[in-house]
């Protein structure tokens, strides 16, 4: 496939999705990460187990380090734990 192809795709994707198809990815980039990394340690990963920019764009990606754990489905919610 030729560039111009690939890029008159690309940014078809981008208008027809804008910018949700990305979010999605860069999200289920940081779940992975999250997951992988728990799996490795064999226990809830800490910022601290992951390099700064690492731990930077996966709170960027998914919001509050315990967001992040929840929204990796590694923690369960505060409003399930409560009740």
């Amino acid at each position: 496939m030729g560039l111009l192809r690939s890029f008159s795709l690309l940014v078809e994707r981008v208008f027809l999705f804008g910018d949700k198809m990305i979010d999605d990815k860069k999200k289920q980039w940081a779940v992975e990460q999250l997951q992988n990394k728990s799996k490795e340690l064999g226990r809830l990963p800490k910022k601290d187990d992951f390099d700064a920019v690492t731990m930077s764009r996966i709170k960027a990606f998914l919001g509050p380090w315990p967001r992040a754990l929840e929204a990796s489905e590694l923690k369960e919610p505060k409003s399930r734990r409560t009740k």
